[in-house]
């Protein structure tokens, strides 16, 4: 029986190595940046101070948002596309191209909303103008294609070095609080360099070689993925809104002191994402197999992540007087009243994680469609209410409804798909 067991677990092991390697290198890529970012904000805020630093997350958080809008869901269909097709050469090649071509016409809409914003005046404009590159690097993220084969060294390596390069040129270039909004510069010009080598790289080992994609392809890319992308952006929205409303409705010192808790908050996200992600190709194949396998693991998953995080809930929530001053290089009681309100979001947000990957394998995009304009909805109203109050004490407690909202629906609608099928 001890034998059996051990060739058992040798063989389990054996039919997980692409898993284990690919949660693995994803977990890397998500802590290393958790981590480099954890480095970076101190950095950041004694040369630019508290204030300052809050306008560059806002146009961080704005560069991201488009940059989900040029992705258009691809980082989540592309994974389950190249799983699926690996093996195939061309059928691969068709895939990689029509995911860049896709994403260079939706690069378009960024360039609109810019001239719009300097058109009507929006405030610190600058600092949504060089922050350009980490939209136009999101164009080229050969993220998908990697994680898609289960070969994620190399992107792990380039994505280490790049986030070190942005580190690097900050230290150098950037002196004072006059020149903050060439942070977000520093930090996209690495990225967009490095994915570059990385499509090259891909394209001679992988044999991607150029397609040109029909316009019928490109239709139904598009078609297909419209309820990815509002689903993106509703998340990243709900993440987001209040932080683009207290830019303009609040005290930027308030501003700098959620901004900073927000953060830590995403790096948290961070670490969550790289888990579901790692998940995501082998439970399309499970499921397709066998479904109930899928409910199981989930369950397994889902006790292991609540677990995780409530270890880190309770630190987060006994510790703010020391983590706070070790990012920022001083004591913040706002920041730190913010961190202990905020202390289980990650757990909702670790929850949700994996309801999503279930709706995405099932192709429930109708779904996905209902609950980000729900969530979107909820998210606006949420934040209108909180800068009307206009209570800072109580300002994070936003992600804190936000997010546990989000299981609630979630849940409801992942029961409700499961009894009517």
């Amino acid at each position: 029986m001890t034998l059996f067991n051990k060739e058992k677990n040798i063989a389990l092991l054996k039919n997980n190595v692409g898993f284990l390697l690919n949660f693995f290198h994803l977990g890397f890529i998500q802590a290393s940046n958790a981590l480099l970012q954890i480095i970076l904000f101190p950095i950041i805020i004694r040369i630019v101070g508290l204030q300052q630093f809050g306008y560059v997350i806002v146009a961080n958080s704005f560069a991201v948002l488009m940059g989900t809008i040029v992705n258009y869901g691809t980082s989540q269909s592309g994974i389950k596309d190249m799983a699926l097709h690996k093996d195939e050469h061309d059928t691969k090649s068709s895939i990689f191209f029509a995911i860049l071509y896709s994403r260079s016409i939706l690069f378009i809409v960024s360039l609109i909303v810019l001239i719009i914003m300097y058109a009507i005046g929006v405030g610190n404009f600058s600092f949504f103008l060089f922050a350009l590159p980490i939209i136009v690097a999101e164009i080229i993220n050969p993220l998908f294609f990697f994680i898609g084969i289960e070969k994620l060294f190399v992107f792990n390596v380039a994505n280490l070095i790049s986030k070190i390069f942005s580190i690097a040129l900050i230290i150098f270039f950037v002196h004072s609080a006059a020149q903050a909004d060439l942070v977000n510069f520093f930090m996209g010009i690495p990225s967009l360099f490095f994915y570059i080598i990385l499509i090259l790289f891909a394209a001679k080992k992988y044999h991607i070689h150029f397609r040109y994609p029909h316009l019928s392809n490109l239709k139904k890319l598009l078609k297909e993925n419209f309820s990815l992308v509002f689903n993106s952006v509703s998340v990243h929205l709900q993440q987001s809104f209040f932080l683009f409303t207290l830019s303009y409705a609040g005290n930027p010192l308030v501003l700098g002191a959620y901004s900073l808790c927000d953060k830590l908050i995403g790096a948290c996200r961070l670490v969550i994402s790289s888990f579901a992600t790692s998940v995501f190709p082998r439970a399309v194949n499970m499921f397709k197999k066998k479904p109930q396998t899928w409910y199981q693991n989930k369950t397994k998953l889902n006790m292991l992540l609540t677990i995780a995080f409530l270890i880190v809930g309770l630190i987060l929530f006994l510790m703010p007087e020391l983590i706070i001053p070790i990012i920022s290089g001083q004591r913040n009681e706002l920041s730190e009243s913010y961190l202990r309100i905020i202390a289980l979001t990650p757990l909702f947000i670790s929850l949700n994680a994996l309801s999503v990957i279930e709706l995405l394998i099932k192709n429930a995009f109708s779904v996905i469609l209902k609950i980000s304009f729900i969530i979107l909805i909820l998210s606006v109203l949420v934040s209108i209410l909180f800068v009307w109050l206009n209570i800072p004490k109580f300002f994070a407690f936003y992600p804190f409804i936000i997010e546990t909202s989000c299981l609630i629906i979630y849940l409801y609608f992942i029961k409700k798909l499961r009894l009517n099928n």
